[in-house]
């Protein structure tokens, strides 16, 4: 027997959803990969192919150099500030306004 949540709805409420207990619902599950398993000459080849390729090189050059670089404007100021107080006799408020303001 098929019942549908959509078929009755009473006050501004659905039924419980039910399914249909004849189909066995493993038929359709796809089957499990592994996910550490060895990886064949064909799955090699093709990460060499895409590695190979001068675009993809850039792309992490470029992406690695992105990190990096916001990293150290943005940290840098939170390592140096104590420095940069004593140094200057400001107060690390007034370093950090600095910062803010630029």
């Amino acid at each position: 027997m098929i019942v549908s949540h959509h078929a009755t709805i009473v006050r501004g409420r659905c039924p419980p959803r039910t399914y249909r207990e004849d189909v066995d619902l493993r038929r359709y599950a796809r089957p499990a990969r592994p996910v550490n398993g060895p990886a064949g000459p064909a799955a090699r080849a093709r990460w060499r192919a895409r590695l190979a390729d001068p675009m993809t090189g850039a792309v992490l050059a470029l992406g690695i150099t992105q990190i990096t670089a916001w990293g150290t404007s943005y940290y840098c100021l939170g390592v140096l500030a104590g420095p940069i107080s004593q140094d200057t006799g400001w107060s690390r408020g007034f370093v950090f306004l600095g910062f803010t303001v630029s």
